[in-house]
This record gives structure tokens, sequence and C-alpha cells, in this order.
């Protein structure tokens, strides 16, 4: 398995059209909705080695949630 360092620019290609994360892409890291709310996480993760496969899922997460939203308020408007 091949590892990628986590980079800036990494961390910046994955933000959201609307210039933020989902809790989703930082759970790819192992970061928790605690850790999110004490910062100073994300330099802890910068910098670090993570599988190829980590990194491509939190660039693949990217927009994401914007889509399950839409989705999950369109199963509540059909039942």
């Amino acid at each position: 398995m091949s590892k990628i360092v986590l980079t800036k620019q990494i961390i910046e290609q994955g933000r959201s059209s609307k210039g933020g994360w989902s809790n989703q892409q930082w759970f790819c890291f192992g970061i928790t909705s605690e850790e999110m709310k004490v910062g100073g996480w994300k330099d802890n993760i910068m910098d670090r080695e993570f599988d190829k496969e980590i990194i491509d899922r939190f660039l693949a997460l990217k927009d994401a949630h914007f889509n399950n939203k839409s989705s999950d308020q369109l199963s509540l408007l059909l039942t």
C-alpha cells in the first residue's frame, strides 16, 4: 500500500465549493467531532503520511455532503 504525505495543497484540494470541509472528510484521518471543537488538530495531521486510499477518500468526499442533504430532503418529501 502506498503512502502519501498530507500537504496543505491536498487539504485545499479537498475544500468544498462553499469553502469548507465535511466531518466525514476529517473522519478519514481519524479526527473526531470532539477534537474538531478543540482546535489545532489540522496541524497535527498535516505533513503526516497516510495510505493513498485515505487521501483518495478525503478528496472523493469533496462536496458529497451537499448531495446527501438534498437526497435526504427529497426522500422525506416522498414519504
